[in-house]
């Protein structure tokens, strides 16, 4: 295994050795920590020179410069697994359109192969450099559970694509919610619903075009139906064009008595029942039986970690998704321009089923703390998660004014 860095600081020259100072001493902690002996690793820089500490980054022709260096030293000592940390670490490794995303994004996901000329491919584990972890703490969790990627290899999530169901005609959907509730009552479904917006970034009502309710997701969990979504169109809640029968009223109520019945396990759930308590006319919220969102935020409090995309890829390893449905979003419209084909698909790729496995736990935690921790939450989690319904239910208005004085 080989840890890289960026470049060799006042400490590693006078040392002749890299990470001897105070990067060096909170990676000896990380090490310590998984019962790595920091002697077994080859420990390196991308660059080989001293540069001031004023510069941002470090030039490109000296990467470049180093680089059949830092390949020949990962070669000679059959290195197979590399944390590279930082942008400059990163950039010899992959190409150039890859490291235009930055060390924050490159970081998510499982490790990525990467094939070096002249050797077998490496797993690449882009992470933040300790130093900078010093000056951000709330970067440090991270670094911890990025270098935990290289060293615990069997912990990593591996996602799977669930297969799905659109269901677009009134009538099968009324049968279809009426055997999931037969199968599931008290036990849970994973919901996921697609609207206008972005569910990761909104908030308050969903009211006309950009708003409105396009699809809504439901993952069973009972055993028959597992890893299988059934994606419950717009259409569903309107006439039949079969029967010419008008469902919008009874597929709404049974719709309602689904989620009341089942109860709801979601990413963001207060967004979900807020949305669908509007969309559905119904004043009661949703029992919310479990939120990975608010577990994550309750286990780590550092910002930008917490949204649906970023933790399906970092914990199971499913695919940005939203780049792929960007290029379809308007200004006007929002997810609502999506072509359906591709909204349905991105939708069921957000379900898999919940466990504690998908979480980022500390490391210290063993499986009584977690049982304790999840049980306490899933206790205290309803009654706050329905009143934050509520709001999104009737509208939040914020005092642009007021906020500018406070």
């Amino acid at each position: 295994m080989a840890f890289i860095g960026e470049a060799p600081a006042r400490h590693e020259i006078r040392a002749g050795e890299p990470f001897v100072g105070a990067s060096g001493q909170l990676l000896n902690a990380v090490l310590n920590k998984y019962g790595v002996n920091r002697g077994s690793a080859l420990l390196t820089n991308a660059a080989s020179c001293h540069y001031p500490d004023s510069m941002k980054e470090l030039p490109k022709e000296a990467i470049e410069a180093c680089r059949p260096r830092l390949i020949a030293e990962l070669e000679y000592a059959s290195i197979h697994t590399v944390v590279a940390m930082g942008n400059s670490a990163v950039a010899p490794l992959l190409p150039k359109e890859q490291t235009k995303k930055g060390i924050t994004k490159l970081r998510v996901g499982p490790p990525k192969i990467v094939a070096l000329e002249n050797s077998i491919p490496i797993e690449l584990v882009p992470t933040f450099h300790p130093a900078y972890c010093l000056r951000s703490h709330g970067m440090f969790p991270l670094m911890l559970s990025d270098i935990g990627k290289a060293i615990n290899k069997k912990q990593i999530s591996r996602w799977y694509e669930p297969t799905f169901e659109v269901i677009t005609e009134p009538r099968h959907a009324y049968a279809k919610m009426q055997e999931i509730i037969a199968l599931n009552r008290g036990h849970g479904v994973v919901v996921d619903t697609e609207s206008g917006r972005d569910k990761d970034v909104s908030f308050g009502r969903d009211d006309g075009l950009f708003g409105r309710v396009l699809c809504i997701g439901i993952g069973p969990m009972d055993v028959s139906h597992e890893h299988h979504v059934y994606i419950f169109a717009d259409s569903c809640f309107g006439f039949d064009q079969v029967t010419i029968d008008d469902y919008s009223i009874i597929n709404k109520q049974k719709m309602v008595e689904l989620l009341l019945t089942c109860g709801v396990i979601a990413q963001n759930g207060k967004y979900d029942v807020g949305v669908l308590m509007a969309f559905l006319n119904c004043a009661i919220p949703f029992p919310l039986l479990f939120d990975t969102m608010l577990a994550s935020y309750a286990l780590y409090e550092v910002g930008g970690i917490h949204g649906l995309d970023y933790m399906g890829q970092e914990l199971l390893g499913a695919p940005d998704w939203k780049d792929v449905v960007k290029p379809y979003v308007t200004k006007d419209e929002g997810y609502g321009a999506i072509p359906r084909p591709i909204l349905y698909k991105y939708n069921a790729s957000m379900f898999t089923r919940p466990g504690s496995s998908e979480l980022i736990l500390p490391t210290s935690w063993s499986e009584k703390d977690l049982a304790i921790f999840l049980r306490g939450l899933l206790e205290q989690s309803p009654p706050c998660s329905h009143s934050l319904s509520v709001m999104e239910w009737g509208g939040t208005i914020i005092a642009r004014t007021k906020s500018k004085r406070s």
